[in-house]
């Protein structure tokens, strides 16, 4: 039996009363029974009925016709018309109101049935058509892509609010259009059309994905990075019956990719900085001995000894210059302790104010209870000095403010590429930060990933490394640099720092200071046949710097010998060990290094005296290998002095150890 509430409205009683029995026969119940079209409204909107048999023809200002077109309207209630006449333009005006069915009066108990239960299916299923639509349509304008479907010609049938933004068109204007000219793309380096992605794919019956380096135009010409695919939309035979393109905006992915290689590019720079540096301290340690023995015995006040002065001062000149390349490699010689830079900014604000133009303001913002920073003191002041700096040039002839500010910065995995300029992704931590932010010119978007290389600059003269010193800096303390710039907005530098682990007690967020090389204990007395220990050799692959430090030792009176490889060295030392008190040992040979050929003197003689000569920084030769039983190092390149006293030294104490044996 069929079940369903339905509203009769009918101004005649007795048909009235009649299709109410007939209904109540059929398993129906009455929602409501009315005569009148405004009392058809109330009866529906109250009753919610599931179906109206309406008759046409109705007293009043609201007749059949128009009764159910409000109903539909307001209350989405399938309508079937009663009526006794069939007029053409009676029809026409129901079909407007997109009736569900007619019966003739007098009709019969099964057509009216039948009637009655088609149009409840029919309605039904338009539900849940209409519900699936919303859905899908929901769906679509929710993604967080940009899409337009298409049908068999290529015409736009849908567009969702994202693509709508980035193609410049609203759906209203665009549905019928072509989709090549709503969906435009060109190739962001030769500029000339792509071919359609519709075209391809309504021609193939295949994925078509979008060509690198894509652009769409929008209506307005803005110029918008996409990539993704268009894709055939298939009937249940398998024929193509449309187009769905799906794109998005990949600007914010570009511009991380250009800051990552630009980061991988700069850490290819910190590399071939530090070798360089590496192979020029050497010359250096030549230049500057041989300099001081020509000095040495040259009479004082000459002119020669004049000229000797300004070369070895240029030659000091040349040594900063390797400092600075070490620094941007991030391989500087760090002397890392617990540092506030709350007061290192304060202890250095009057030096910082003298650096720059007097119409330029410092205003300060220092956050209370900084945490500290394992870092050091003088990479710290030089970094703050440089950005400093940089931004007074910012302002050129006109009058601003820089503003120095500190504070803690958390970092988590959503701003990961924010930091990427040293190469490097910060682990989401708390971090101390450092901001400089001037109110000057700013920088063109096309400059920001440039500031930093070595050299840069937008000025007629070179400044230097500069910024990339920084960098080099903020990579050897583990931190990161973020730049936010905009030309007339001003330029803002916000570096970060790992918290000291003397501020996280069970944490170690800075690089462990390398522990001194332990001076040598007196051993136990033992019978030992080994006397006069003077003799110093020297292991170093580069004959200039052999000679340098031979020249300087001999002038002392030490006794030399000398290796140009680890593999002849070790074998002087079997062959000498009870002359040789003292082995000068570069760290960086071809075929063994330093380290490998340190361990192999410990395993010959645990008692070996090694001085290790390098061109990088103590502590991270310090790191990377074991060097239990050291004698001493130097950073090259050094104070000829500097090498004698620590030779004599360390002779003297093997002569003592030599005496106690």
């Amino acid at each position: 039996m069929s079940t369903g509430h339905i509203l009769v409205v009918e101004d005649e009683g007795i048909v009235s009363l009649d299709i109410q029995n007939r209904l109540r026969r059929a398993g129906y119940t009455i929602a409501g029974v009315a005569s009148s079209g405004v009392e058809a409204l109330d009866q529906a909107t109250a009753a919610k009925p599931d179906l109206v048999l309406m008759d046409i023809k109705l007293q009043g200002r609201l007749d059949g016709i128009e009764t159910a077109r409000l109903i539909r309207d307001r209350l989405n209630v399938p309508v079937v018309y009663l009526t006794a006449y069939a007029d053409e333009e009676t029809l026409k005006r129901a079909n407007l109101t997109a009736a569900f069915g007619y019966l003739l009066k007098p009709f019969k108990e099964r057509e009216l049935v039948a009637t009655i239960e088609m149009a409840l299916t029919r309605h039904k299923l338009e539900q849940q058509l209409k519900e699936s639509e919303q859905w899908f349509s929901t769906t679509l304008t929710s993604i967080g892509d940009a899409l337009i479907a298409t049908d068999e010609q290529g015409r736009i049938k849908f567009m969702n609010p994202l693509a709508e933004t980035l193609t410049g068109w609203r759906q209203g204007a665009a549905v019928g259009l072509d989709a090549d000219v709503v969906f435009q793309i060109i190739d962001a380096t030769s500029r000339r059309v792509n071919p359609s992605p519709v075209r391809e794919v309504l021609d193939t019956g295949k994925i078509v994905f979008l060509q690198n380096n894509t652009l769409l135009l929008a209506r307005n010409g803005r110029e918008t990075p996409i990539d993704d695919s268009a894709a055939p939309i298939l009937n249940d035979r398998g024929e193509v019956i449309g187009v769905v393109l799906i794109f998005r905006d990949v600007t914010e992915r570009k511009q991380a990719e250009k800051i990552l290689l630009q980061a991988h590019k700069m850490e290819s720079l910190g590399v071939l900085a530090g070798g360089v540096a590496h192979d020029f301290n050497n010359l250096l340690v030549a230049i500057l001995g041989q300099i001081s023995l020509a000095l040495a015995r040259s009479p004082a006040d000459s002119e020669v000894s004049h000229h000797l002065e300004k070369a070895a001062q240029a030659a000091e000149q040349a040594a900063e210059l390797t400092r600075q390349l070490l620094a941007y490699s991030g391989r500087g010689q760090f002397r890392r302790q617990p540092l506030s830079l709350n007061e290192l900014v304060l202890k250095n604000r009057q030096l910082l104010e003298a650096a720059i133009p007097k119409g330029v303001e410092i205003e300060l913002d220092m956050a209370d209870s900084l945490p500290l920073v394992n870092a050091d003191p003088s990479q710290m002041q030089q970094v703050i000095m440089n950005l400093i700096l940089n931004a007074a040039e910012a302002f050129g002839e006109q009058t601003g403010t820089i503003t120095l500010r500190t504070g803690l910065q958390t970092i988590n995995s959503t701003d990961m590429a924010y930091w990427r300029y040293t190469g490097e992704v910060l682990r989401p931590d708390h971090y101390v930060s450092l901001e400089v932010t001037d109110t000057g010119c700013g920088i063109p978007v096309e400059l920001t990933t440039d500031v930093f290389e070595p050299f840069f600059t937008t000025k007629r003269t070179g400044r230097g490394l500069g910024l990339s010193a920084v960098l080099g800096a903020v990579r050897g303390h583990g931190g990161g640099i973020s730049l936010d710039s905009q030309p007339g907005n001003g330029t803002s530098f916000r570096l970060v720092f790992p918290i000291s682990e003397h501020e996280r007690p069970g944490l170690s967020f800075a690089v462990k200071e390398p522990e001194e090389p332990p001076v040598l204990a007196a051993p136990s007395p033992v019978v030992d046949t080994r006397v006069n220990r003077q003799k110093v050799l020297i292991i170093d692959d580069e004959l200039f710097v052999q000679e340098a430090i031979a020249d300087t030792l001999e002038m002392e009176g030490i006794e030399v010998m000398t290796a140009s490889d680890a593999l002849t060295g070790i074998a002087i030392y079997e062959a000498h060990k009870t002359d040789i008190g003292l082995i000068l040992l570069d760290l960086s040979m071809p075929g063994m290094g330093g380290a490998q050929a340190f361990h192999r003197l410990r395993e010959i003689d645990p008692e070996v005296r090694v001085v290790l000569l390098s061109g990088y920084d103590k502590q991270e030769v310090m790191h990377k290998d074991d060097w239990q039983g050291l004698a001493a190092f130097i950073q090259k390149p050094y104070e000829l002095y500097l090498l004698i006293d620590i030779v004599q030294r360390q002779l003297h104490q093997a002569s003592n150890l030599d005496q106690i044996s």
